[in-house]
């Protein structure tokens, strides 16, 4: 009713001033009239009756059958919704931890040499996984962009992509022409030195706003949290890892996000 409302304010209204003039029609119809405007009054009664009907009509045959529609959609394409999410949330915890913004300056922290080193909790409903990672920071900032435009590719390429709530695929096309992704991408050529970018909390401000009204449609929501290590648990991590051999900082790179507590 909320969402009919908010969609059809217009039809809303009318209908219920047709309403409240054939009630008020029906309360008054034996009453004298005074004023002589009871042919006006009908005339006015049998329009609303009929916008009533139609009224009616399209509800039950156009709005409810749509909805189920939109609804059906949405649950076969949850799991690209979700990646979608996922995907802006871990970059926008990412984003929070590692680089200060202050009005339009940014500047990088907690980073050694490329290297990001990190505490990551997943929150997915009342489930909490820990885990200790770390990633290059110029490919994991850098590749941002073409990830999130990959997922957000990989949703509009099913053939029930329009058949979706029509405010998701305006959320989705908004991200698409946000502008934050590319900051983020530029973002991973910073020396750990301060930079300006115009703008800048503006986009970071719409794109939280964009993330928060697309977890309104993820049914499995899932919020990361990321603590960057101190000094002395990056060398006891790095430690760790040296368990693993000689076998190169991709291969490392991959195992220690498979490292729980």
């Amino acid at each position: 009713m909320k969402n009919f409302w908010r969609r059809y304010t217009c039809i809303s209204i009318w209908g219920i001033i047709s309403v409240v003039i054939s009630v008020t029609y029906l309360i008054t119809y034996n009453m004298p009239d005074y004023l002589g405007i009871n042919q006006w009054y009908e005339c006015i009664y049998n329009l609303s009756i009929g916008y009533i009907s139609a009224l009616i009509f399209f509800v039950l045959q156009v709005y409810i059958p749509t909805v189920r529609k939109q609804e059906e959609a949405k649950n076969i394409l949850q799991p690209e919704i979700h990646n979608i999410c996922t995907e802006m949330d871990t970059m926008l915890a990412l984003f929070s931890c590692f680089v200060d913004v202050n009005q339009n300056e940014i500047s990088i922290k907690h980073l050694q040499g490329d290297t990001i080193y990190y505490n990551k909790e997943a929150i997915t409903g009342e489930k909490n996984v820990k885990s200790q990672a770390f990633d290059d920071f110029r490919k994991k900032f850098q590749s941002f962009p073409n990830t999130v435009q990959q997922k957000i590719d990989k949703l509009k390429s099913k053939s029930l992509y329009q058949d979706l709530d029509e405010d998701i695929i305006i959320i989705i096309t908004t991200i698409e022409q946000c502008s934050f992704p590319t900051t983020v991408k530029s973002v991973g050529e910073l020396y750990g030195i301060c930079s300006s970018y115009s703008g800048l909390e503006k986009d970071l401000i719409e794109f939280k706003e964009l993330h928060s009204q697309l977890v309104k449609y993820d049914e499995q929501p899932t919020f990361n949290v990321f603590t960057a290590l101190s000094d002395e648990e990056c060398a006891v991590y790095r430690q760790r890892l040296e368990q693993y051999g000689p076998l190169g900082e991709a291969l490392n790179l991959q195992l220690a996000r498979n490292i729980r507590k």
